[in-house]
């Protein structure tokens, strides 16, 4: 179970997202990677272990773990409150990390060509999508990722 993905929010340097391979989706606190086992700094441990056998997640979804889809991009907003993710598949998913569950899923790239890259626009409604078809898609946020403009830009 790799990591496919990461988004670190800029107001919230303690915390990162993580999109695995197997689906599941987390939001990490990153003090918790530089402590050992002892709550000693890493540095003066004689032993230590991988920050992934130390480190806490705050959240997780994981009503997205599947054997047939990968999560392989990610972005965030600056405050940490919401979380994309792009799939192998042409999936994009949004999630609040207050929620237990995705706030919604849309097919980005009908073609079912991998999402190759998300980009939160300035304004916080929008998500940019690049596709492996070659489409660049911008979706719609608050209208359950609805596209509301599709480029082809290869």
């Amino acid at each position: 179970d790799g990591v496919g993905a990461l988004c670190a929010p800029r107001r919230e340097p303690g915390k990162i997202f993580t999109a695995s391979s197997a689906g599941r989706i987390r939001l990490w606190d990153v003090a918790s990677f530089a402590h050992g086992c002892n709550g000693q700094k890493r540095s003066e441990t004689a032993e230590t272990k991988p920050p992934s056998a130390d480190a806490s997640f705050i959240a997780e979804l994981a009503e997205l773990e599947s054997e047939d889809c990968e999560w392989i991009c990610a972005c965030c907003d600056d405050r940490g409150s919401l979380a994309l993710v792009g799939a192998d598949e042409g999936l994009v998913a949004a999630w609040d990390p207050r929620r237990k569950r995705a706030s919604w899923i849309a097919e980005a790239c009908p073609s079912g060509r991998e999402v190759t890259g998300l980009a939160l626009m300035p304004d916080g409604f929008r998500v940019a999508v690049a596709c492996g078809d070659g489409f660049a898609r911008i979706l719609e946020l608050r209208k359950c990722g609805e596209v509301s403009d599709d480029r082809d830009l290869g």
